[in-house]
């Protein structure tokens, strides 16, 4: 379908309860608890039947004229960010077969920042439910290649097909004055077998999209005249699609629809609400407990007529007072609150956990730890949880990450003339969510050398997966020579290195408890 009509109602109807829901979220993910209180405030005077929300802390009305004493924390930014570093801790591993065209998408990849680029969406995307990845070209800003771009799901229109992305269009604001806003739209699409990229400035409202308006009517739309036909397009060269979609999980349960689900849907409003509430008091506490004294009229000095009156802590020796000692209320006494660290603490770590387990995610990656562990092996098996909810997402990026790959490196050929033939989409693996330790894979790669069940070249590639398969085979052919000079001069080497595995086996095997007579 073509970019919008005129005067179209804005956001499309089709579209008003995912936006709503991503404000929702969106709000929350970006911590700013005066949108917060905008937010809950709007939504309680809108929806006057929902006595759930009129308890939340940020619903709540406060005098103006007093300082903003209520405390934010921000969980939803460190979940989305924490689901961003599983999946992408590391740059994926993206393979073409033709080794023209592995070339030069190394070269995009690290001069367009493809993994930057894949760690910001995938943020977006665990918060708001979807992210997009586009490629475009503008000669003005970057005259030798393609480049990707990243969308929010809340700044897309997709149409979506039995799970596929057909085509899209993007929109941003570029300015708002009063009710009056400008809008900038970005269609990615293909007719007739050809891609395209069509753009358009509206002029609307809030609620109304508006007619449209010539691109030199802003100055971040004005290079698009020189960059488009009469119509506002640009013909790719190609017959794909030059964007994606990745869906953070689903099903979306809301619609079960094609849109994915944000890490907050569970949902999570009610449990991240009481983490502030409860963070609220605590700091209410820390200010109530500050100590405070109370002193009789006699041992304040006096500022002079109409000035007021004070007592100084500091000082030691004072004027004979003319006051009996033991006269009630004359002695200082002191008023100290009693602050419920240990109870605002349990209380905050036990809604975090619940969080993180409706989220998907094992509470140890938000650092809570569970008492009692020993072993290497009960760790990994606390961090189940996020491993498993990252391997399902990771399915996601990796068919997302295949067809921009393609479409990236066949649209960069075709408007920078790179030579390259893209012919079939490229492997994609992700790489993993949690490394073991240095000392743990040295004792594993001793065991399976000791056993025989691995190569120098496996070896060398398990250590420094970013190297290339030549660079591999060179350090693994330099250990062969070296261990072969060892062994030449000293045929023992190699029986030595047999029984040491053997030990650290048997010693693995018996753990830590002691021999007898120890």
């Amino acid at each position: 379908m073509p970019l919008p009509d005129e005067n179209t109602p804005w956001p499309p109807k089709n579209l008003v309860d995912a936006y709503d829901d991503m404000r929702q979220a969106d709000v929350w993910y970006t911590g700013d608890k005066y949108q917060l209180a905008e937010y809950y405030g709007t939504l309680v005077k809108r929806d006057r039947d929902r006595p759930s929300v009129q308890a939340y802390l940020w619903a709540q009305s406060r005098r103006l004229d007093e300082p903003e004493r209520r405390v934010h924390v921000p969980v939803a930014g460190d979940i989305a960010a924490a689901s961003a570093g599983l999946l992408a801790s590391e740059a994926p591993t993206i393979r073409f077969e033709n080794a023209q065209a592995q070339t030069r998408f190394d070269q995009l990849a690290e001069d367009g920042g493809l993994h930057m680029r894949l760690l910001e969406g995938l943020e977006l995307c665990a918060a708001l439910g979807d992210c997009y990845l586009a490629t475009v070209w503008d000669r003005e800003a970057v005259p030798d290649r393609a480049l990707l771009t990243v969308w929010p799901g809340d700044m897309a229109i997709p149409t979506i097909r039995y799970g596929r992305l057909i085509e899209v269009t993007f929109w941003r604001e570029l300015s708002r004055e009063g009710d009056v806003v400008l809008r900038l739209l970005e269609r990615h699409a293909v007719e007739d077998g050809a891609g395209l990229i069509e753009y358009g400035l509206y002029e609307g409202t809030t609620a109304n999209l508006g007619t449209r308006r010539p691109f030199n009517r802003h100055p971040d739309a004005a290079h698009l005249d020189a960059l488009t036909d009469d119509q506002g397009r640009q013909l790719t060269g190609i017959g794909m699609l030059t964007a994606t979609h990745i869906p953070n999980i689903r099903p979306n349960r809301r619609d079960r629809g094609y849109l994915g689900r944000s890490d907050y849907a569970a949902p999570v409003w009610d449990e991240m609400d009481a983490i502030d509430q409860t963070m609220t008091s605590w700091m209410r506490d820390i200010r109530l407990g500050k100590g405070r004294i109370a002193v009789p009229a006699g041992v304040l000095e006096s500022l002079g007529e109409g000035q007021g009156s004070y007592f100084d802590l500091d000082r030691e020796v004072y004027d004979e007072i003319n006051v009996d000692p033991k006269a009630p209320g004359f002695g200082i006494t002191v008023a100290q609150f009693q602050i419920r660290h240990e109870e605002h603490r349990a209380t905050k770590d036990d809604l975090l956990a619940t969080i993180a387990r409706s989220c998907g995610y094992s509470p140890s990656t938000f650092g809570l730890a569970e008492q009692g562990e020993r072993t290497a092996t009960e760790v990994v098996d606390r961090k189940e949880a996020s491993m498993t909810t990252t391997e399902r997402k990771g399915m996601y990026v990796k068919t997302a990450l295949r067809r921009i790959s393609q479409a990236w490196l066949a649209l960069d050929a075709a408007q920078f003339d790179s030579g390259v033939d893209v012919l079939d989409p490229p492997t994609v693996e992700m790489a993993p969510a949690e490394r073991p330790s240095r000392e743990s894979e040295a004792r594993s790669i001793q065991m399976l050398r000791a056993a025989e069940a691995i190569s120098t070249w496996l070896v060398v590639k398990r250590q420094h997966p970013e190297w290339t398969d030549t660079e591999v085979q060179e350090e693994a052919a330099r250990i062969e020579r070296e261990r072969a000079a060892v062994t030449d001069a000293d045929p023992w080497m190699g029986a030595a290195e047999g029984l040491a595995a053997n030990r650290l086996e048997d010693n693995e095997d018996q753990g830590d408890e002691p021999e007898d007579g120890e």
